[in-house]
Order: structure tokens, then sequence, then C-alpha cells
């Protein structure tokens, strides 16, 4: 039995990710993804063959070729907003979205708060377009709900490493990680010398040494420590 089918019947199966905890620089972003019972198993049959699993287990060429396969449209990198829809080609009835926090917030809010509320809202975007009837299974990664109040006929089932037990979770962990990444390849050009396009925004030495260096940029998170030097 797949993992998303053991939690019983439902309309609706959604489930989010998100990418970036770690990072001295860069947004946190995250996903969420659905699809209905009628079509659950023949694209968990699918995506399985393209290799889903936990992002951080997978190369970025791994997960470029993914996304490739997914023939998603994301075009106009970066995200300009906080959120944005996008469809899949190869999967037309997934549902997909993306919901950006940036550095400011998790500066204002701390990471926890910004990562669950990164998949809070990227849920939201995905649960408004559908019927309120809609009994519906939301798998989140980690041990948290990222929301107190619940709609109607919504059961939320926090998965400690979902990502890798659950086809969906780890669906929305590449999107999250491809999106992101795309991102801070972005901001290697805006904000040069730093080595964003190396590293991402994590606390490598590279990115440490420029740190040093060059002092902190618009997009460092200044509550993290090794960003505002003594």
């Amino acid at each position: 039995m797949r993992f998303e089918n053991s939690f019983g019947s439902y309309n609706y199966y959604a489930a989010s990710d998100e990418c970036g905890r770690g990072p001295l620089a860069g947004p946190v972003v995250a996903c969420s993804v659905g699809v209905s019972s009628e079509e659950l198993n023949q694209y968990l049959d699918a995506l399985e063959l393209l290799g889903i699993s936990d992002s951080k287990k997978l190369s970025s060429k791994k997960i470029t070729l993914i996304v490739e396969q997914l023939n998603l449209n994301l075009a106009n990198f970066p995200v300009t907003g906080k959120y944005r829809t996008i469809k899949s080609a190869s999967f037309v009835n997934l549902d997909i979205a993306i919901y950006v926090n940036t550095n400011v917030f998790i500066d204002q809010h701390n990471i926890l708060v910004a990562s669950l509320d990164a998949m809070k809202n990227s849920f939201i975007r995905l649960k408004n377009r559908k019927p309120k009837t809609d009994k519906t299974l939301w798998l989140v990664d980690g041990p948290y709900k990222p929301m107190r109040k619940t709609y109607p006929n919504l059961d939320i089932n926090p998965i400690i490493k979902g990502d890798t037990k659950s086809i969906l979770i780890g669906l929305s962990s590449v999107i999250a990680k491809y999106f992101r990444d795309k991102m801070m390849s972005h901001y290697d050009e805006t904000f040069p010398g730093y080595g964003f396009e190396a590293h991402k925004g994590y606390p490598t030495k590279l990115h440490l040494d420029a740190i040093k260096l060059r002092g902190h940029c618009d997009i460092h998170r200044k509550s993290f420590k090794g960003v505002i030097l003594d």
C-alpha cells in the first residue's frame, strides 16, 4: 500500500515541504502539491518512476531532470511576489503552489515560523481552489502542524522525515529546492562575490570567508550566527 493511501479515503490529497531553513542568506521556499483521489495512484506510480524522493538526497542534475520531465511552467525567475501557482504539462491535473518568505520575514519572526507560514500559505493556494466540501488529507513534512484553525473536512498529518516516506511530500521537496536554487542563482548575479551560485546561501567556508571580506548584503539573514561580525 502506498503511504498516501494508508490514511484512508479522501477526495483530495495534498502535501507540503520547504527548502532553505539552514542557509545564512536568501528566502525559505515552500511548495504544496495536490491531486484528486481519482488520479492519485496513477500519479504516484508515474512520480515514483521519475525517482522522486527527499531532495537532500538528490543531485542538482537529478532534480533538474525531474523538473524537466514534469514540464513545469517555471518561467520568469526569480519570483517577484510572495507566491505563485504553476502547472505541469506532463501531469495536467496536478496542482502546485509555491510560497516565498524573505530573509526579512525570517529575521522578524524566526526560521521555524517562516517555514511553517510558507507551507501554510502554499497549501491555502491549493485548498481555496477546491470545493469546501472536499474531504482533504494534508501531509506536512516535519513534526509541526502549520496552522491551528483548519478548514472543514481537512485532516493535517505532520510526518517526521515525510520526504522519505511520501512521494507527494518528496515532490514538494524537489520543486521547492529547484525553485529556491534558481532564485539563489539570480542573487549571485545581483550580489556578486558571495558565491551564491555555488553554495545557495549555506554556511560553507567560501560563504563565510566572503562575509568576512565583504560584510553582509541585503539578502543575508542578520539574525543568524555568522552573518553579523563582531
